[in-house]
């Protein structure tokens, strides 16, 4: 059996903060955003506004079960 998960990050560029950002949960009119500045991780919430998508990034993870045999045997 195969299990197959697609994960996908935007990443932003703040405006106001002069720093790249990654949101967590996209909204209409808002989103909410985790970055960094000056070394301490903040996740707030920005007007649409406020950002500027840059670009997306994706990630597809595969998961193989072989029936409790030891992958790399």
């Amino acid at each position: 059996m195969v299990n197959e998960s697609n994960e996908r990050y935007q990443i932003v560029w703040l405006h106001e903060e002069q720093v790249h950002g990654v949101i967590m949960q996209f909204g209409a009119y808002g989103s909410l955003i985790k970055y960094n500045k000056d070394g301490i991780e903040y996740q707030t919430y920005f007007d649409s506004d406020d950002f500027t998508i840059l670009d997306e990034i994706g990630f597809l993870h595969i998961e193989e079960d072989l029936d409790g045999q030891d992958p790399l045997l």
